[in-house]
């Protein structure tokens, strides 16, 4: 990202952001910091126009109250209702209250995407204090759902103060006419459960949400040498004949590269920012077999073991029978979580089985949706990722082998690559190859 303009005055200010990535993963933002003091205990609203241009770009306005160096006390965007090329310029505002242990208040936009997002005209509203101010019925009746649905699913529920956090929640909603202007005080409360994991997706945004994930199929490939390669990155497919597909697909390749990787095979989940986890089990199938690779843990117990098929219930052709015993050398990073890191614990505990690389992005722990009467969604983490053997995660999951090299592959040069091909190598039936 690139960003150009001004964004130091409150008033008035314009501002511009362009993309200088990959369009198809780019976030980022430019922001003015001002100090919090004195909108404490006032709904503050961040007004003005966009213009986004380029390529599949959305643009966003920003607003956040920070309370110390990194952490977010109340925030919000207006991505729900994203402005696109098509658009023009388009007047967007967004609110949040700030809480009394705010210390300082960013504002600015924010870019998905391609191409580029400018602003004019942004501005800082302020409205009165907030506390003491009556809720009406309906933006009542979300927020206490989604108090509810923390107190009594959250993974680590039983470590939250209630009688401090829950009457805080409520001094934030305070003075909310519509639901949505309940929702920063509920992404608070998300700020407030310990983990990193959990988010809420408002009632104007879901539809584009549970659509922007990953559809890609995984790369299968011979490498020199009799090694096969599976890039399998993150995968959101939801429909269950769309899923099954998605396994058949990953079955077809990896039957047409198998003859020519008789060492084994690179399984790289470097680039897998999750998604759903049942079918990419599924595509691994032919690696995995009918084994319980892994559960869900949460204060009450363990779910139900994770089994390859058991959701998608695709076979594998016999043809692949054999790679269940072959050698895997698994790949992972700072860009493996969610899904991806359950399916990097799926491995472990599986014989001629190595890792290689960089931590995963963490923390290794599972979300579960749960809908509110207005049509937002909270996403929070219910569980911890186990393996075979019992051993639990909910942390960054660190490779057997660590390769202290660039995220990104350089000048043709991929030493993770390179170590986990070399170690498939040194194995039979391979030796001496």
């Amino acid at each position: 990202m690139e960003a150009t303009g001004r964004a130091t005055e409150p008033k008035g200010a314009a501002l511009s952001l362009q993309s200088t990535s990959d369009p198809g993963r780019t976030t980022g933002a430019v922001t003015a910091r001002l100090s919090a003091t004195p909108f404490r205990g006032r709904r503050v609203t961040l007004a003005g126009e966009l213009l986004a241009s380029g390529s599949g770009g959305r643009g966003a306005l920003l607003i956040r109250a920070d309370a110390g160096p990194t952490v977010a006390v109340a925030l919000e965007n207006s991505l729900a209702e994203p402005v696109r090329p098509e658009h023009g310029w388009s007047a967007r505002s967004v609110s949040i209250p700030v809480p009394d242990n705010a210390t300082v208040l960013a504002f600015g936009i924010l870019l998905q995407g391609g191409g580029n997002v400018s602003a004019r005209g942004v501005r800082l509203e302020t409205g009165g204090r907030f506390a003491g101010l009556p809720i009406s019925e309906p933006a009542k009746r979300v927020l206490d759902e989604a108090i509810s649905v923390v107190k009594k699913n959250a993974l680590r529920r039983d470590s939250i103060n209630w009688k401090v956090i829950e009457p805080q929640v409520r001094t934030l909603a305070a003075g909310a006419r519509r639901p949505s202007e309940a929702y920063a005080a509920i992404q608070w409360l998300l700020t407030q459960v310990e983990d990193i994991h959990s988010y809420f997706v408002p009632a104007t945004g879901v539809r584009e949400f549970w659509s922007a994930g990953g559809q890609d199929l995984p790369v299968v490939r011979a490498l020199p040498d009799g090694v096969g390669y599976i890039s399998a990155p993150g995968y959101a497919g939801g429909d269950l004949d769309t899923n099954r597909a998605y396994a058949r697909r990953v079955h077809a390749s990896l039957n047409a590269t198998a003859p020519a990787a008789p060492c084994g095979f690179v399984v790289d989940l470097r680039g897998n920012s999750g998604g759903n986890l049942w079918p990419m089990l599924a595509g691994l199938k032919p690696f995995l077999g009918n084994e319980r690779l892994g559960t869900f843990g949460d204060p009450s117990g363990p779910s139900p073991s994770w089994i390859t098929g058991s959701t998608v219930g695709v076979a594998p052709p016999e043809t692949l029978k054999g790679l269940e015993a072959v050698r895997i050398a698994v790949l992972t990073g700072p860009r493996t979580v969610g899904a991806g890191e359950a399916v990097t614990i799926a491995f472990r505990g599986r014989l001629q089985t190595r890792s290689f690389g960089q931590p995963t992005g963490g923390p290794s722990t599972d979300t579960s949706t749960f809908a509110l009467s207005d049509g937002a969604t909270i996403l929070l983490t219910t569980a911890t990722m186990a393996d075979r053997t019992g051993k639990r995660y909910g942390a960054r999951v660190e490779p057997d082998e660590l390769i202290v090299a660039p995220v990104e592959p350089r000048d043709g040069q991929d030493p993770t690559l390179s170590a986990a091909v070399l170690w498939l190598k040194q194995g039979p039936p391979c030796t001496g190859r």
